[in-house]
């Protein structure tokens, strides 16, 4: 105003919008670097938050293919009988308006089940697994009375024949094996 009674009033006035905010979304589930035995069954959970709306659905994708969605926290989908190999797991969560933001990646391996075979011949005893299973370790014990102690069986381990074969030689009289998973 030019004055106290002056009927003149002028002011400034400024609109801005504001563009939707991209939603949040962590995967909580499976823990990155963990190793499954197939076959099995992995919980994919993640959390996911808007700061001006609200989560319309998080997908679950395996290697970037769609596995499965979920539209209610908490946001989970078992994912059953997975391939073995190594998969990256990625959540991905929508907002009310179409937003969509993806989580960071969690890397999971699922292995194939393997079965330990043994062969005796002329003195030796040798146990051997298929060599589409790297990363198993061999174990040995003498007592399968809880709780069991397994030690690593230090042998060598060679290649041949599409085998991992391992030379053994029982220390006692009665001695148990197992392959542990990596």
């Amino acid at each position: 105003q030019a004055s106290a009674s002056s009927p003149d009033l002028s002011f400034d006035l400024e609109l801005s919008a504001q563009a939707n905010a991209l939603p949040g979304v962590t995967l909580t589930g499976p823990a990155h670097g963990s190793v499954w035995l197939a076959p099995a069954s992995l919980l994919l959970g993640a959390t996911a938050s808007d700061p001006y709306g609200a989560i319309a659905s998080v997908q679950f994708l395996r290697d970037g293919a769609p596995l499965g969605a979920d539209a209610t926290a908490p946001y989970e989908f078992t994912w059953n009988n997975p391939p073995a190999g190594t998969h990256t797991l990625t959540a991905v969560a929508t907002d009310n308006l179409g937003a969509q933001q993806i989580s960071a990646p969690v890397v999971v391996t699922v292995v194939p089940p393997v079965f330990l075979a043994i062969e005796s011949a002329a003195g030796q005893t040798t146990l051997s697994w298929p060599d589409t299973a790297p990363g198993y370790r061999l174990e040995a014990t003498t007592n399968l009375t809880a709780p069991a102690f397994w030690q690593l069986v230090t042998n060598a381990v060679v290649q041949t024949n599409g085998q991992f074969r391992v030379p053994v030689t029982p220390f006692e009289s009665q001695q148990f094996f197992r392959l542990r998973a990596p």
